[in-house]
This record gives structure tokens, C-alpha cells and sequence, in this order.
């Protein structure tokens, strides 16, 4: 499939129906799902089944003769992603949810998810993502969970659970060993039967067998020499076999290579577009090159799909979108994902009678709440980070902000909030005007959110001609000083500020990559003072390179210096910094260059602290970066993509209205070359897992080395203690164990605990981690309180997959139980003996 096609299915969806004059018998709701399925299948050709197996867009095929209808799916780990005007709620990013861990509060999320695609008219929601962090500068890991596959199932599966309570199907994704976006489309993931097992599989293996999701999506790359969409031991033998699926597996879009042995292999629907499957899958039943019963078993799941979601019977209710109760629900995620890092001398948190306080750093304003790619949403509302400061403090604070640096080489997408149609300030976004060659308007629209960052720009597909448009309105300019804008994109476009040409991208084109492709960047600065200025921005579409037609606007305001953000610091009581990543840095089609923060954001945090002592350090990343300076810094919170409210929760957590209780699902390692999968990446065709089952905290506890930050580490504001640890000596191999833990809050301030399970064997057959996640809890304390937390701990969660037998085995033997509130902080452990089952 060609990338335009590929990304033309991100913007284009559409349905078609197949519709054949015959005699129907209905097949009503009254039906039980499998005699329903088996009335409809009884009365299909071989063309209709076929038919099925093939999406168009974002939708499936309709049978009109049948009363089978198109379903509608939508891109949605954290939000659903709409093309056009349709705005939704955008919680905090795949990391962010994992580093709550708490999968009571992702189910009430997953539940909200759900109804806002009700409410979007989808029947499924692609998510959750939840490939493994094998390696820090993969471009989705701000979008998967964990390097830890116990807390990738767990979460995982909460998520799926209360999507699926609203009646929209999940599709986890990507199946399976897609773990970084370098020649994600042809790569080969060589990886061995124990570590595909033990790490890669097992979260999809627990999601399955837990929260039997609807469908499953298998990713671009091959595994071990065969594509994942046509790998008959992952999906025949393990999928559908060894775990029960009897939902639908789904192509990534356009990861389909092949007819005969994608459908034999157990690859139900291909999307987005009919190239390999509903096109020859009728002549090759004819030749007997696929079995009819195979065929029928792939239409069997699209069908079951129907039901569940309601499709069938048009049993889908309009859901909310953006209520104050979803709002409130996102905010509560971005809360209990804030990680403190660091809290030397107590200096958080910080009061709201400070006089002075000055915010720096470029991830300010705009903070960034998402990355890119096909997770991305446009949000209801986004709250700035000085609003969501200003308003914890009181009235006689004064707070002021410098950004000192840039966070990107490349301009980051416009914020909809610097645009207005009039002067006043009055009518929010810009007017949009289609004209002819001759320059006659042929219409036109008004768009209260012109840009949200995503690689198209808010305008319904239809109007995707060859027609020239003209956006017209203000920019507002928020201080004087240069003003660099950015037109991206093939066509002709011209950029004007007060009636001066600033950019065209017939001029100095800077080219990046994007799935493959060199993208063309144009970009031009104009000295502008503070208040309104007339924006233009002429552009006619086009397609030169192989992307289909697209447009991003990009805006840098001035930044100042690091001897202004230095003077600043100095003048005032309190620092708050806030560096990290642009939304561009960590993407889908792209892996990350390096472990960096990028440009003088460094030296900016260095500057800032030796001015200032008491200045604490936020970062707004995706993931594991270097902190060179990280001994001299007192306070430390990392962030992450904390989703359209996550100014306000952060800003409740420096403040103390919140109490950080986020721990790290991700290893921070010292240095990049520390990671296990270092020295196999990057790779060409061939990505070789030669670290095996030694990912993230096992490779650096095994190797006993040091660390940034680790596995499971977080701060708070109170103090836990652990005591009264309760398990047998004895057990068998075959029977579970109960272990108790007594938690109590030792300090002075209501706090919550993220109480951790390892199992550490003492010995084993083969070479096994040093210690593995077994068990999480939350429990929320008063000060004083305590609280008894208990574990249920399987024979599956003391096995390690045995390569002769080809299972799960637990062999008899010491096991040392250790719990505690991080990979590196246990608290209380003791041993049990397993004797051999029966």
C-alpha cells in the first residue's frame, strides 16, 4: 500500500454496500448471537462474505441486501480522534495512564472514552497501545504503557473493560513486537520463543483471557521472517488457540501484503482499503487455496462485532462528549500521573501567597499535552499553565514568565487561541474562504479551531480539491519581538502578516521526514509588537510528494534569553521551570534522535537554579531524558503528556491540593547507552531482541547498575511505613498463595500509596530476573490511618515460558516475595518454598 494511501485513510472514510436481489430471511435480535450469525451466513454468496473482509477508510462494508451495516472505528488511545469540527475529550497520554497505576480509575476512564465515541457515532475505538518501552527513543512510547508487561495487561486491560461497558468495541494494538517506528512497515523483529512470551505477548495474553476484547490489531512488522498480519502461529496457534479470541483481528492500516496467506493465517478484516482480501478471496476458495470454513470463520467474528457493538440492530445511543464530569475525570488521570522525582528540603509543595514567582521555560506556554500521530486529539478546551498557576495563588502574587529557549528545530503547530476573526478578540478562529482558479469565492465557513496540531488542518474531507482557500483573520501578538511562522506542506501557500508576505514555501524549504517521506517546511519571521495583526494565509492544495494534500501552521513567539530567564530567577521568591518536548519531538513515523532535551534547555535549567535555589524543575516529556543537572535541582516533577487538563493537575500538585502519587512505568536510565537494547539500534531490516527477557528494570537489575530514576519510583508529600508482612513458608507449584501487607500513613498529610508485589526467585532452570511485577495497589491514607493490602499470587505469576514443553512452567523451588513502593524501595519480604504440584 502507498503511504498516500495509507494516510489518505486517516482523513477519508466512507462506506460502501453490496446489494443483491434475493430472497432474505430475517435475522432478528430475538436470535441468540451464534444461531443469528448462522442464519445470515447460510444466506450469504461468496462475494458478500468476501466483501466483508476489506474496510474502506475508517469503516467496514454493508450489506444492504442483508441488513448488515458499515461499523465506523476511530483512533483513540486517549481520546477519539475525529477529522473536522467534532471536538473531544483528550486524557492524559499511554504513559501517563500507566504511571497512575491504578486500573480502577482507567476503567472509569475507558468507560468515558467510550461514550464520547457514542458520541462520535464510532462502534470501535482503536486502543489501547500497549507494545512494550523496550527501547527510550521509540516515537509512540509516549503512546504505549510500560517497559513491565504485568502493568501493561493490568491497565490494559482496565481500559478495555470500560470501553467496551459503553458498548464500543477495543482493538489492542499493535500484535505484536512493534516497538519502535524505524522501518516500522518492513522491519522483522527477530526475538526468541521465551522472551516473546514472557515480555511481548503477556500483556495482550492477559488483556485477552481477562477483558476479551472485541477485536485485536496486528502491526506492520514481521516477526521472526513473517509479517504479523500473516503469521499463523501468532494468530492461528496463539490468538485464536492457546488464548480463545473469538473477536476480530484487524490489519493495521495497509499491513496487509498478501490474500491466500493473510486470511489462512487468521487475519480477519484488512484495512483501510479492498487491495488483497475482498478483491481475491472468492478465487482463491474457488482453487481451494483457502477453505470455505475459513472464510466463514473470519465473516463469523465481523459479524459477532455487529452485534456486540449494536450495529446490527442500530442499537448505538448517542453519547456526551465533553461533559464537566469527563473534564473532571481527565484531570483526576493527569493527577495521579504526576511523578515526584525529587523534594529536597520539602520545598513542595509551594505556597499561594508567594510574591513572587516566575515561570520558566519553553513548555510554558504552550504546554505540551499530546504527541503526534494517529493518537492525536482535538481537545474541548485546553487550560494554560500560567491561568492554572495564577489561579492557586493568591491576589497579591505576581507571577511572571520568560521562555529562555526553544524546545524544537522545527516551529511548533499554531495554538487555535492566538487567532481571532476580529479585532476585538470577540469571535474565536478564522474565517475560510473557497475560491476558484479566477479567484471567485465559491464558499465559505468559519472555524472557531482552525489548527489543533494534527497534520490536517480542521476541514471537512469534502473540500480537499484543488480550489484555492484563503484563511483571514488576526494573529495576536502577547509581546514584541520576532515572530517566526511556518507553512508545511506540498501545494502553493503564501503566509501574510499585515498585508506582507512572511512565508512561501516557494522559497528556502527546510525538509524533514515523515513515514519515509521528506516533508517540505517554509518558514519566515516579521517583528511584531504586542495586539493584533491582520493574518492571511493563501493555499491552493497539492499532492508532489507521495502524501495526500495537507497543511500545518507553525508559530514560534519570541523566547527571550537565559540572562533574561537568569534575571528573572534571581528577582524572584520562587522558579518554577518547565522544559521538555515539542508535540512534533515524540511521533508516529518517527523514532526520537537521542535521549536529549533538545537545544539549551539544559543549560537553561543549570542557569536557573544556581540564580535561584528555590526553583523546582517540571518535565514535560514522553519519556526517559538525561539530567545533567539533576544533583543541584531540589525539586523535580515529571509530567508527561498530561492530556487537555493537565495545566490545572499540575498545577494542584505544586501547590498541594493534590498529592502526587505517580510512579515511573519506564526506567530512567543515566545514559542512553545503559539501555539493553542499545547496541541493537538502529537497525535496517533486521531488529534482533538480543537482550531477551532482560527489559528495562530487569536488564539494569540484573547487571545491578545505576540508574536515574527506577522501575516504580515515585515521591509524596507524606511518609508510608510497611509492616506486618503476611505469606506461607510452604506452598505448591500448583496452588495460589496470599500475601498480606499492613500500609500506614506516617506523615502529616493525606497521601496515597502505590503498594508494588515482586516475585524474586532464588533460583531457577534458566536465567530469570532478579525480580518481576507481580501485584499493584492503591490505597489513599489520612494521616495516622492504616490499611491491610492483600495479593492473590498464581502459579502463572512464579512461571517462566519453557521452551521444550512450550508453556508457562513454575518450578518448584525459593521464591522471596518482596513489597514495597518502588523496584529499588522494598519494604518488607519474606520467602516461600513451592514444592511440586501434583
Amino acid at each position: 500500500m502507498t503511504r498516500s494511501l495509507l494516510l489518505a485513510a486517516l482523513i477519508f472514510g466512507g462506506t460502501m454496500t453490496i446489494a443483491q436481489a434475493a430472497p432474505v430471511v430475517k435475522c432478528g435480535g430475538e436470535l441468540a448471537t451464534e444461531s443469528r450469525i448462522n442464519c445470515l451466513l447460510r444466506q450469504m454468496s461468496l462475494d458478500e462474505k468476501a466483501s466483508l473482509l476489506s474496510g474502506t477508510g475508517f469503516s467496514t462494508m454493508a450489506i444492504a441486501r442483508l441488513g448488515i451495516p458499515a461499523m465506523n472505528f476511530s483512533d483513540g488511545p486517549h481520546g477519539v480522534r475525529t477529522n473536522g469540527n467534532l471536538r473531544t475529550t483528550a486524557f492524559p497520554g499511554g504513559i501517563s495512564i500507566a504511571a497512575t497505576f491504578n486500573p480502577d480509575l482507567i476503567l472509569q476512564a475507558g468507560a468515558v472514552l467510550g461514550e464520547e465515541a457514542r458520541g462520535a457515532d464510532k462502534h470501535v475505538l482503536l486502543g489501547p497501545a500497549i507494545n512494550i518501552q523496550r527501547f527510550p527513543l521509540g516515537g509512540r512510547n509516549f503512546e504505549y504503557y510500560t517497559e513491565d508487561p504485568y502493568l501493561d495487561g493490568v491497565i490494559g486491560a482496565a481500559w478495555v473493560k470500560g470501553v467496551q461497558s459503553e458498548g464500543v468495541g477495543a482493538s489492542v494494538k499493535h500484535f505484536v513486537a512493534n516497538n519502535q517506528e524505524l522501518n516500522r512497515i518492513f522491519s522483522n523483529s527477530v526475538i526468541d520463543e521465551r522472551t516473546l512470551h514472557e515480555i511481548y505477548l503477556a500483556g495482550f495474553e492477559k488483556i485477552v483471557r481477562d477483558a476479551k476484547p472485541w477485536t485485536i490489531m496486528a502491526s506492520y512488522n514481521r516477526v521472526n521472517g513473517e509479517y504479523a498480519t500473516a503469521n499463523s502461529y501468532l494468530l492461528r496457534d496463539v490468538l485464536k488457540g492457546d488464548w480463545g479470541f473469538d473477536g476480530v483481528v484487524m490489519s493495521d492500516w495497509g499491513a496487509v501484503h498478501s490474500t491466500v496467506g493473510t486470511l489462512n493465517a487468521g487475519t480477519d478484516l484488512e484495512m483501510p482499503t479492498a487491495k488483497y482480501l475482498a478483491p481475491f478471496v472468492k478465487d482463491a476458495v474457488d482453487n481451494k487455496q483457502i477453505e470455505e470454513s475459513t472464510l466463514n470463520d473470519a465473516v463469523r467474528r465481523i459479524l459477532r462485532l455487529g452485534i456486540r457493538t449494536g450495529a446490527m440492530d442500530g442499537r448505538h445511543p448517542v453519547g456526551a462528549i465533553g461533559t464537566p464530569a469527563h473534564l473532571a475525570l481527565a484531570q483526576r488521570v493527569a493527577e495521579q500521573s504526576m511523578v515526584l522525582l525529587k523534594n529536597d528540603h520539602n520545598l513542595l509543595p509551594l505556597s499561594g501567597n508567594i510574591p513572587k514567582i516566575v515561570l520558566i521555560g519553553p513548555n510554558i506556554s504552550p504546554m505540551t499535552i499530546q504527541g503526534s500521530g494517529s493518537s492525536q486529539v482535538a481537545p474541548t478546551r485546553v487550560i494554560g499553565l500560567i491561568d492554572a498557576i495564577k489561579a492557586q495563588l493568591g491576589p497579591k502574587s505576581q507571577v511572571n514568565y520568560v521562555p529562555g529557549v526553544v524546545n524544537d528545530d522545527r516551529i511548533a503547530p499554531a495554538d487555535n487561541d492566538w487567532f481571532s476573526q476580529d479585532k476585538d478578540r470577540k469571535l474565536p478562529g478564522l474565517k475560510l474562504e473557497y475560491r476558484d482558479q479566477g479567484g471567485k469565492v465559491m464558499g465559505s465557513e468559519i472555524l472557531s479551531h482552525p489548527f489543533d496540531g494534527a497534520l490536517f488542518p480542521n476541514v471537512a474531507p469534502d473540500r480537499y480539491k484543488n480550489d484555492q482557500r484563503v484563511w483571514s483573520g488576526y494573529f495576536w501578538a502577547d509581546r514584541a519581538g520576532e515572530y517566526k511562522f511556518s507553512v508545511t506542506g506540498p501545494g502553493d501557500a503564501v503566509l501574510s502578516i499585515v498585508g506582507a508576505e512572511v512565508v512561501s514555501n516557494k522559497k528556502n524549504p527546510v525538509a524533514y521526514e515523515l513515514f519515509g517521506v521528506k516533508v517540505p517546511e517554509h518558514v519566515g519571521s516579521v517583528i511584531l509588537k504586542p495586539g493584533p495583526h491582520r493574518f492571511e494565509l493563501h493555499e491552493r492544495p497539492g499532492a508532489p510528494i507521495d502524501l495526500p494534500p495537507y497543511l500545518v501552521v507553525g508559530v514560534q513567539r519570541p523566547v527571550g534569553s537565559i540572562a533574561e530567564a537568569v534575571a528573572a530567577a534571581r528577582a524572584a521568591d520562587v522558579a518554577v521551570v518547565v522544559v521538555g518536548s515539542s508535540p512534533m519531538a515524540d511521533t508516529e513515523g518517527m523514532d526520537r534522535s537521542d535521549m536529549e532535551l533538545y537545544g539549551q534547555q539544559n543549560a537553561l535549567v543549570a542557569a536557573v537554579l544556581a540564580a535561584n535555589p528555590r526553583t523546582v524543575v517540571v518535565l514535560n516529556t514522553g519519556g526517559p531524558v538525561t539530567l545533567p543537572w539533576v544533583d543541584k535541582c531540589h525539586a523535580l516533577i515529571e509530567a508527561f503528556y498530561p492530556g487537555q487538563e493537565g495545566a490545572t493537575a499540575l498545577a494542584r500538585v505544586l501547590f498541594g491540593a493534590v498529592n502526587p502519587s505517580g510512579r515511573l512505568p519506564e526506567t530512567f536510565p543515566l545514559r542512553l547507552a545503559d539501555n539493553p537494547a542499545f547496541t541493537y539500534y538502529p537497525n535496517d531490516r533486521d531488529a534482533f531482541y538480543g537482550e531477551g527477557v532482560f527489559v528495562g528494570y530487569r536488564w539494569y537489575d540484573k547487571r545491578q547498575m545505576d540508574v536515574l530514576f527506577p522501575f516504580g519510583y515515585g515521591l509524596s508529600y507524606t511518609k508510608f511505613g510497611y509492616d506486618a508482612l503476611k505469606l506461607p513458608a510452604q506452598g505448591r507449584v500448583d496452588t495460589p498463595i496470599s500475601v498480606s501487607v499492613n500500609v500506614t500513613n506516617k506523615g502529616g498529610r493525606e497521601g496515597a500509596e502505590v503498594v508494588q508485589l515482586y516475585i524474586a526467585p532464588e533460583a531457577a532452570p534458566v536465567p530469570r530476573p532478579v525480580r518481576e511485577l507481580k501485584g499493584i495497589a492503591r490505597v489513599d491514607l489520612a494521616p495516622g490511618a492504616s490499611q491491610n493490602v492483600s495479593f492473590l499470587l498464581t502459579p502463572r505469576d512464579f512461571s517462566y515460558w519453557d521452551v521444550v514443553t512450550h508453556k508457562f512452567v513454575a518450578a518448584p523451588g525459593k521464591y522471596r516475595i518482596e513489597v514495597g513502593s518502588g523496584s529499588r524501595d522494598i519494604r518488607a519480604s519474606g520467602v516461600v518454598t513451592l514444592a511440586a504440584g501434583n
